[in-house]
């Protein structure tokens, strides 16, 4: 019983984590769209801003893979105490 309470609180932390940053690229994402607006008139820092924003997303997805892994290795891990005891 205990091993399936830790998965089900594992698989909650996955969750909440991957809703977080979710919602946190969303928010982001506005605010970089509203800056292309306002940079539509100067071509260099608008490339800049496009820099940035493909530079978070990458950092946003490894993030989440981080997050994901982390999750699996302390399923894993539970697991293989859970069996040994």
């Amino acid at each position: 019983m205990k091993l399936y309470i830790e998965i089900l609180f594992s698989i909650l932390l996955l969750g909440s984590g991957i809703a977080f940053i979710v919602i946190k690229h969303r928010k982001k994402a506005e605010k970089l769209k509203r800056l292309y607006t306002r940079l539509s008139n100067n071509r260099k820092e608008m490339l800049l801003a496009m820099q940035r924003a493909k530079l978070y997303k990458l950092v946003m997805i490894l993030s989440g893979v981080f997050l994901f892994t982390l999750c699996v290795c302390v399923l894993v891990n539970e697991h293989i105490i859970a069996i040994q005891w």
